[in-house]
């Protein structure tokens, strides 16, 4: 009996030795944890073949993950914040995914805008914590996703650079005649190359009221090179809002539209 009762102290000592307590941080677990559910979407998509993704899964293999950190208490505020964003994104994605079968359209615009801001966060939590991964097909995946909000980034800078000047004016009151050539001055400061870059712009009046749309245009569009842009219009003008770009930038030459 003594034996016996040994031997259970003995196995119980060896499987409570076996058993380490967690010291991670709540950063460190949700960064871990971050990793796992981007792996888990990641082999959803692949394994897919289907010729719409299945949205609401590739939702839930990453909220399986991280959906509990939503109210955790960080050391890192930033992270925190961003954390919680990350997940509330996931869950509208997860929300609108039943749209992609009824009304691909008002889907693909929702989420089109998720995505950009979900790249953003990813970009952003990269830059306080590395999300490196030990089999280079995630950490592929992982670098292609964080080009890709670089370039959003990129453009969402450029944009900003747009500040539209008059170039020229030409007006008859007694004929009712204005004319007026605006134009910007921008700087690819960036380091990506675009293909193309289309915008549309708002010409607001002076009754703050939008009475027609400009466009601006620039292919080809190298880091360091200076384009004009100009924009035409046939009343005075109070402002300008740059309220979509669609762009190709010149390594993975896809067309993509924010919305601004």
């Amino acid at each position: 009996m003594k034996k016996l009762l040994a031997a259970i102290l003995c196995l119980s000592f060896l499987l409570v030795g076996c058993s380490q307590p967690d010291n991670r941080s709540t950063d460190e677990k949700f960064i871990d944890a971050l990793k796992s559910g981007l792996v888990a979407r990641w082999k959803i998509a692949d394994d897919n073949s289907a010729l719409t993704p299945d949205y609401d899964n590739l939702a839930k293999a990453e909220l399986n993950y991280i959906e509990s950190f939503k109210d955790e208490d960080f050391e890192n505020k930033e992270l925190q914040k961003l954390a919680k964003d990350y997940v509330d994104l996931i869950e509208q994605t997860q929300e609108i995914s039943s749209l992609a079968e009824t009304n691909y359209d008002a889907f693909s615009t929702q989420y089109n805008q998720i995505y950009y801001e979900r790249l953003n966060d990813l970009r952003l939590i990269n830059d306080i914590n590395k999300l490196e991964f030990e089999q280079s097909n995630d950490q592929k995946n992982m670098d292609d996703l964080l080009y890709q909000a670089d370039v959003n980034n990129a453009v969402e800078e450029l944009k900003e650079k747009f500040q539209f000047e008059l170039a020229d004016e030409h007006s008859d009151t007694e004929l009712d005649y204005y004319y007026a050539t605006y134009e910007a001055i921008v700087t690819n400061d960036t380091d990506i190359a675009f293909n193309s870059f289309n915008g549309i712009v708002n010409e607001i009046g002076e009754d703050s009221v939008i009475f027609e749309q400009g466009y601006i245009n620039a292919d080809n569009w190298k880091p360091g090179e200076t384009r004009k842009f100009d924009l035409f219009v046939d009343q005075p003008v109070k402002d300008f809002s740059i309220t979509e770009i669609t762009y190709s930038d010149s390594v993975t030459q896809n067309y993509q539209t924010i919305k601004f």
